[in-house]
């Protein structure tokens, strides 16, 4: 599932610019190379929300985590099966 994730976020960076060769994609800081401009992070997050139909807190941004590809992907993979076992909380097997 991170591959996956690690794959949209890449995908939607590059929607933007291009991502420099020469970095190893999981340590991308699209942030604070400027890739992701403060007008271009509302569409950024609201693009992640509405693929992975979560919602990221002002914690989850002005995290660290959030700063980096491979930070993201994890937060999300992590948001993701918390959001999955809640569910699976609320509807017991039959």
């Amino acid at each position: 599932m991170q591959k996956k994730i690690t794959s949209f976020i890449v995908e939607l960076l590059e929607k933007k610019q291009g991502i420099p060769a020469c970095e190893n994609i999981v340590d991308y800081r699209f942030i604070d190379t400027g890739h992701v401009d403060s007008l271009g992070l509302m569409k950024f997050i609201l693009q992640i929300e509405q693929e992975y139909n979560i919602e990221l807190s002002d914690t989850d941004i002005a995290s660290d985590m959030f700063r980096s590809v491979g930070g993201l992907s994890e937060l999300l993979a992590k948001k993701l099966a918390y959001s999955a076992n809640k569910t699976d909380s609320h509807n017991p097997p039959e």
